[in-house]
């Protein structure tokens, strides 16, 4: 594991460690992983940050299809990486109607993104509907668009900007674990 440097906004944080990650490529094959490596590329996709408040909680934050979600964030998401964050660190939950689960759902701020709670259901597709969403969405969006806004092939699919496990793990003695599986996604409300 790799030492990540913590936030100087985060004082409480004591140490933050990732796992390595797959170099990002600029072409078409970043975004669409082969399905013939369907699992291999699943393993490997898959990127977890530690770090912990010493008298408090252990943080894990599992992102998975890491190198594919950053390229189609580079390529549709207005403001890239540093934008993609700032919209991810000041959210509200939010109480959507109509829907038949009482799943946790969140809005950024700015109103660009959704963060929606994963059923188990919903979390053991990720990895077989990951390698298709990333070919369709390589096809809409080449890396050699004019614009990260227009796309090439017309789809009707929202733009899914990351799947995520957050788990917190209390150190009070109690034992009392937390753990939420997340899709970040855009809000075309």
């Amino acid at each position: 594991a790799t030492p990540v440097p913590v936030s100087p906004d985060r004082p409480s944080a004591k140490s933050a460690t990732t796992t390595a990650t797959p170099p990002r490529s600029a072409n078409n094959s970043a975004l669409a992983a082969s399905s013939a490596a369907r699992g291999a590329a699943a393993a490997a996709a898959r990127s977890a940050v530690r770090f912990e408040d010493p008298a408090a909680c252990k943080f894990v934050v599992t992102a998975y299809f890491a190198p594919q979600f950053r390229e189609m964030r580079r390529r549709t998401f207005e403001g890239g990486e540093e934008s993609f964050a700032r919209a991810l660190s000041r959210c509200d939950r939010w109480h959507p109607r109509g829907g038949k689960t009482s799943a946790f759902f969140a809005k950024s701020s700015d109103q660009r993104l959704i963060i929606k709670q994963l059923s188990r259901a919903e979390m053991s597709a990720v990895h077989e509907i990951g390698p298709h969403y990333f070919r369709h969405m390589a096809a809409s969006f080449p890396a050699d668009a004019p614009s990260s806004t227009s796309a090439a092939a017309p789809t009707s699919l929202a733009k899914i900007f990351g799947w995520y496990t957050l788990d917190v793990r209390r150190k009070d003695g109690t034992g009392s674990h937390f753990r939420m599986d997340l899709a970040v996604m855009e809000n075309v409300l």
